[in-house]
């Protein structure tokens, strides 16, 4: 079993799901997802439970700009876009 995260370890991940909303918001969808919470985890490199559980505020934050995003009428993931 691991133990707790140290601070550079909790640094270095929060920078990697930032980066991977940063990403996702400007519409950089791997071939394989979507701009969703699954697809996150995987482009930050960890875990969805380890996304709900750790970085909830991370989650949220993500959920909260792709709204305000699909609220002005951009939309990140263009295969989405098509779907609407």
């Amino acid at each position: 079993m691991l133990g707790p995260l140290s601070h550079q370890q909790r640094d270095q991940t929060e920078r990697r799901v930032r980066a991977a909303i940063d990403r996702l918001l400007a519409g950089q969808i791997p071939p394989s997802g979507v701009c969703d919470v699954k697809t996150l985890a995987r482009e930050a490199g960890i875990s969805r439970a380890s996304l709900y559980r750790t970085w909830g505020h991370l989650k949220d934050e993500f959920e909260k700009r792709r709204a305000a995003a699909w609220a002005t009428g951009q939309q990140p993931d263009p295969g989405e876009a098509h779907i609407t």
